[in-house]
């Protein structure tokens, strides 16, 4: 049997751009982003004396999503026109081009409409995740 060892991609057109022009792509998740993600939302225990219980919350793990699957967007920063999001070239096609530290910051500045809709589109391409993150 022969597989792609590329990932499906899709091109989605934003609702809230008022020019109804930006669009942004997404990857769908490989088994090794999966296990990246599962290794985040997973609960962890520690037990001495005291119990400790980490629990990962919803707006984190989309974030996570985001950065694993978004390989394009045509979104500019207003002021200075300069790309929010940077990609280029991979084995496997286009894929970010900045660092998790880096993605979140701009992540993170997003308007909540824009970032959930983003997210909507990572969970129509990523079936498995849809209910979870939120």
């Amino acid at each position: 049997m022969k597989i792609s060892m590329k990932p499906q991609t899709a091109k989605f057109k934003l609702d809230c751009d008022p020019e109804g022009v930006a669009t942004v792509t997404i990857r769908q998740m490989t088994n090794g982003d999966y296990l990246k993600r599962a290794r985040m939302t997973e609960k962890q225990s520690w037990s001495n004396d005291i119990g400790l219980t980490i629990k990962w919350n919803g707006p984190e793990i989309q974030r996570h999503d985001a950065y694993l699957t978004l390989v394009g967007a045509d979104l500019e920063d207003e002021d200075t026109g300069a790309p929010l999001f940077r990609f280029k070239d991979g084995k496997n096609g286009s894929e970010l081009a900045m660092s998790e530290n880096e993605f979140n910051a701009v992540w993170d500045s997003l308007p909540r409409d824009l970032a959930d809709e983003i997210y909507d589109h990572i969970k129509s391409l990523n079936s498995d995740i849809a209910g979870t993150g939120e």
